[in-house]
Formats: C-alpha cells, structure tokens, sequence
C-alpha cells in the first residue's frame, strides 16, 4: 500500500453550453435524471426561477426552493397571448418562385 501513487483526476469531456437567454429567463424545464417507460417525457413541468448563479438556478418547485445544475435544465420561452405568429414559406417551380405568406393567432389562455 506504501507503494500506491495517487491518480490524477479526470478532466471534464467538454464545456457546457449555456444559452445567453439565461441570464433573464423567467421558467425552465428540469431534466428528470431515471430511467423512463417508452414516451414518457425525459422534462418535468416548468418552474418559476427565483435565482441564479454561474453553475445553478434555484427554482421554486411546487412551493418549495431547490438548487438545480444548469445542465439539468432548459429554458421555456412563453409567448404572449395576443402574439400573432406569420409563417411565411417559398416554394420554387420551374417557371417561377412563389411565396405564400400565411398568418394565424395563438389561441388566448381562458
């Protein structure tokens, strides 16, 4: 056992990304860390953000604070009810290019 050397440790496999969107987001989704059935969702529902720190985001889960790794996590972004999305799509035929612009409303949250 004298003769034992110690082991360097590891280095980490890469950097993490972590979106600029961060920094102000109001929710995120948690990465649940099990094994899941077929289809299940691998992200519980969204949590409200209370605080954030370079490698953690503190939420607030079902009533209760808890600190979360920013690799478990992904941002939702929340659009506003009275948001109009445009959609516009180019298609190309042999004669001509044609764009068709196409608008729809979101539906309101009732």
């Amino acid at each position: 056992m004298s003769h034992l050397q110690p082991v360097p440790p590891r280095s980490s496999p890469g950097r993490t990304f972590v979106s600029q969107d961060l920094a102000d987001c109001t929710h995120v989704f948690i990465r649940v860390d099990a094994v899941h059935p077929p289809f299940t969702q691998p992200y519980q529902v969204s949590n409200r953000v209370l605080r954030r720190t370079r490698k953690t985001v503190t939420v607030d889960r079902k009533g209760s604070t808890e600190a979360v790794s920013i690799d478990r996590i992904i941002l939702v972004y929340i659009l506003e009810p009275d948001t109009t999305a445009v959609l516009a799509a180019t298609t190309t035929d042999e004669s001509k290019a044609c764009t068709r612009r196409v608008r729809f409303s979101l539906p309101s949250r009732s």
